[in-house]
């Protein structure tokens, strides 16, 4: 039962660490260059072939976020629906 609750806390804290995170480097990363990106305009052939890669990479991402969120509301659907109690609760003593 406390075993329970722990991997819970723990499941909890990563999927907000992680949505913060990406949250967090989306915002401060969003308006800033790189010397690559910016002198991709000189070189056609090179600039499809970084959209593609973008494309394909960010494809990726998202999947992977997807799939992790999933993977967690199935945890937590399991863990809830197995007669087990979730208290989620942050008592401070």
């Amino acid at each position: 039962m406390y075993l329970d609750k722990i991997i819970l806390y723990i499941l909890i804290l990563l999927a907000l660490y992680i949505s913060f995170t990406y949250i967090y480097y989306y915002i401060m990363t969003r308006n800033i260059g790189t010397p690559f990106k910016d002198n991709l305009h000189k070189y056609p052939k090179l600039k499809k072939i970084y959209d593609k890669s973008v494309e394909i990479r960010s494809a990726i991402f998202y999947k992977g976020t997807y799939i992790f969120y999933i993977i967690i509301f199935i945890i937590l659907f399991i863990l809830y629906y197995n007669n087990k109690t979730i208290n989620i609760t942050f008592n401070i003593y």
